[in-house]
């Protein structure tokens, strides 16, 4: 085949060949891989062949067609180049193996000049397995390094794994595509960039990357729901939600003008959780208003003053229920008992869901002053009291 007859179909001819002998392990015409890599490195240009007929082409539709028949091939004779290059005896198999390589970097390299061509189309493709395998190393790399500096920092774990996890997962995909990588080395590169690193800064970077929105979306509403179960009272509660729809409000400004996508699915969600813990706060406080005002009128149900923070109070109900001096059935209702007829002095209207969350998630310093509690009221019975047998 002459010089000036070589044409890009006869490029995929060639390619198509390739990929038919290593799937049939066919030796033989491997060897006559020499003469086709002759014709396609040496003799001609595949790489000007492809982007004249990319540029001939009148739709991005046809364009993405072209490609995804290149892209399916290079994947086929990666993959069995990958069961080729176990074969131990094999002659001229380390020459071989280079030839398929170049072959495969020239395909990598046509894929890359689509970005001039079309960036629509370039970005909308699927990545080329060969493609994906140069760039794993350098990812995972970079991401190891950036996930040691987290935790130097002290960036809270459950914001670690998001990154990690999202990352990965995005990795593992054998259907990504080139936009969502340029997403990962964007992310890792403005991760990397960051001067005094907080849990705030690393979110609002995964935010606007929109690389997995549902997860980053799911990570910022269960943060929001343990910083509501953490706070003591409703009003507390209220401010923090509060809080939540600001915060919101500026990351949906942000998304609004650094994405293109008009309905950005991390704020739809967070909106969307916004709503429905507004309204059942709004129904809770009216509830807990209505039996305030019950209890003034009804003196005798009277919510009874204890001098404990929450956290010890709900310490105590548990250590209650463990001693088996209150039935373990129907817990929740147990710590809604309590919380309607007991006042804390920060909490005169506490949260069931909060009590019930402060007696399992025990901080140091409750289970201390719990514990001298118990110790002086053992020591004043052994004072005041007959503790001895017989």
């Amino acid at each position: 085949m002459k010089n000036n007859t070589y044409k890009y179909t006869d490029f995929l001819t060639d390619l198509q060949k390739i990929q038919s002998n290593l799937y049939q392990w066919d030796l033989d015409s491997l060897k006559g891989l020499l003469c086709i890599n002759d014709r396609i490195v040496h003799n001609s240009s595949p790489l000007n062949l492809a982007i004249s007929l990319f540029r001939s082409l009148d739709s991005e539709s046809k364009m993405v067609t072209e490609v995804q028949v290149l892209v399916a091939i290079s994947d086929s004779i990666y993959a069995n180049f990958l069961l080729f290059g176990r074969g131990s005896n094999i002659a001229k198999k380390e020459c071989l193996n280079k030839l398929i390589l170049r072959i495969l970097n020239l395909v990598e390299d046509i894929l890359m000049e689509i970005n001039k061509v079309s960036p629509n189309v370039f970005c909308s493709i699927k990545m080329s397995h060969y493609g994906m395998s140069l760039e794993k190393p350098s990812i995972r790399k970079q991401l190891s390094e950036i996930s040691s500096k987290l935790i130097r920092d002290g960036i809270s774990c459950g914001l670690r794994e998001l990154l990690e996890r999202t990352i990965n997962r995005q990795t593992m995909n054998r259907k990504i595509t080139y936009r969502q990588i340029d997403k990962i080395r964007k992310v890792l590169s403005r991760i990397k960039s960051l001067e005094r690193i907080n849990d705030e800064k690393i979110e609002k970077v995964l935010v606007l990357s929109d690389l997995d929105p549902p997860a980053v979306a799911g990570y910022l509403i269960n943060r929001s729901m343990d910083s509501l179960l953490d706070k003591e009272s409703l009003y507390d509660q209220a401010i923090e939600l509060v809080k939540f729809k600001e915060d919101s409000d500026t990351l949906s400004i942000l998304i609004g003008k650094y994405q293109t996508n008009e309905a950005s699915i991390t704020s739809k969600k967070l909106e969307s959780y916004y709503r429905s813990q507004s309204f059942n706060m709004s129904t809770k406080i009216k509830l807990h208003r209505k039996q305030a005002i019950d209890q003034q009128n009804y003196q005798g149900n009277r919510k009874l003053p204890l001098n404990l923070p929450v956290s010890q109070f709900g310490l105590f109900i548990r250590l209650a229920i463990l001693a088996g001096w209150i039935g373990e059935r129907e817990v929740s209702k147990t710590f809604e008992f309590f919380s309607k007829n007991f006042s804390t002095p920060r909490a005169p209207i506490i949260s069931p869901e909060s009590l019930q969350k402060k007696s399992l998630d025990v901080e140091y310093s409750a289970a201390k002053k719990m514990k001298a509690y118990l110790i002086w009221m053992i020591n004043h019975l052994n004072q005041h009291n007959n503790t001895s047998k017989p």
